[in-house]
């Protein structure tokens, strides 16, 4: 029997400004640990991401009370294409090797990734890597994400082959695991995202009697793009004016306080901040526990960032989530919670007006909320568990 453990974490990163991303590796870190001191085993972390960052690996373990020797980050990028592995050798002979010493991966895909609607880039790196691993022999263990959609059927037929090969799958709502049971018949377990559990420290900020309302405004949906992720979704409403009327008409109610909170570096509050100037305008966050923290302060929370709204569901905010693609539906209707504003079913106006008309019933989705959280409680002690005995058989 093994006396340590060794777990490479694919999909899962730490040098990123996605505090959604970041927030999935907190989650699954701390979770594992709790694991380890169950099965009385340590357990070593190599983290397989982009590009290493020594001083945020010191800030996630000083953050997770982990002890430093036990992350390390691995850079991966270059396995991504054929091309890159032949143009650097040494590189990925050296990544190679610290796969090899890995008793197994659990993959993650960003909570999302997993699909080509962020481009066949992207889909093709995160995939070509799982398949390297399954490959070498190392056990797989997909946790909880998103499973599609996969737009071009090659990339539905090498989906499929990752998730027949792997030991385990875990899908993080109903959907998605109906969506795979269509192309395959490997048992799916349906437990929730991660990042349901990710801690966080609840304080006020200091009440005057005003309800205060987070709006987290995504770059990734705005004309004005600060990011560079490729996107192969459309949306029905137009999403910068779908901004502009909520506030226009949020701002005309004396008595709501409104925040811009980020949820990415470089987020989409500065294209609001020339037209709405008085709104309370938040710094992007260090780290997701800071960002869930200070959401938690809020009475309603709307948010494109799904693992915003996620903190904010998880720390029991009234939380309207604005949907762009299925993954959210998916997520909050396999935990029973309906209040999510569908950008990419609904119009401009219909989408303000259902924000507006949930945000006036903002006491009944906090209700709510509370009520559809013991489901996301059971499901997240279901992967607790379920991890705990795939490693628990590893180690004999």
């Amino acid at each position: 029997m093994k006396n340590r453990l060794i777990i490479g974490l694919e999909g899962a990163v730490i040098n990123n400004g996605n505090m959604g991303c970041v927030a999935l590796t907190c989650s699954i870190l701390n979770m594992l640990e709790k694991i380890s001191k169950e099965l009385s085993t340590p357990i070593t972390y190599f983290v397989f991401e982009g590009e290493e960052n020594s001083v945020k690996n010191k800030n996630i373990c000083k953050l997770l009370q982990i002890q430093e020797e036990q992350i390390y980050s691995v850079p991966t990028r270059h396995l991504y294409r054929i091309r890159s592995m032949i143009r650097h050798p040494i590189k990925t002979e050296k990544t190679i090797h610290k796969m090899r010493k890995c008793d197994v991966f659990i993959d993650l895909t960003e909570g999302d990734s997993f699909s080509d609607i962020y481009g066949q880039y992207r889909f093709n790196g995160g995939t070509n890597v799982k398949l390297l691993i399954e490959k070498m022999g190392i056990p797989l263990i997909l946790g909880p994400q998103t499973y599609g959609p996969f737009n071009k059927e090659c990339n539905k037929k090498k989906a499929k082959k990752v998730i027949e090969s792997a030991t385990c799958v875990m899908a993080r709502d109903q959907m998605s695991a109906e969506y795979v049971a269509n192309f395959s018949e490997k048992k799916i377990y349906v437990t929730t995202d991660l990042a349901f559990s990710l801690p966080f420290h609840k304080a006020a900020i200091g009440s005057d009697g005003k309800i205060k309302v987070g709006l987290n405004a995504s770059s990734l949906l705005v004309k004005n793009k600060t990011e560079s992720t490729e996107t192969k979704f459309k949306l029905k409403t137009n999403y910068d004016q779908y901004l502009r009327e909520l506030l226009q008409l949020l701002t005309a109610n004396k008595k709501y306080e409104i925040y811009i909170i980020p949820h990415v570096e470089r987020d989409a509050g500065d294209e609001l901040k020339k037209e709405f100037p008085n709104l309370h305008y938040l710094e992007p966050f260090d780290n997701p526990i800071s960002a869930k923290s200070f959401i938690s302060q809020m009475d309603i929370f709307i948010g494109a960032r799904m693992h915003a709204t996620i903190g904010a569901f998880s720390a029991g905010v009234a939380t309207i989530p604005t949907a762009y693609s299925r993954k959210f539906k998916g997520l909050y209707e396999s935990l029973g919670y309906k209040y999510v504003v569908d950008l990419a079913e609904l119009n401009t106006h219909e989408a303000v007006e259902l924000t507006v008309e949930y945000v006036k019933r903002y006491k009944e989705l906090k209700l709510d909320v509370e009520r559809c959280s013991i489901n996301a409680e059971q499901r997240t002690a279901l992967t607790y568990r379920i991890l705990y005995e795939q490693l628990k058989e590893i180690l004999a």
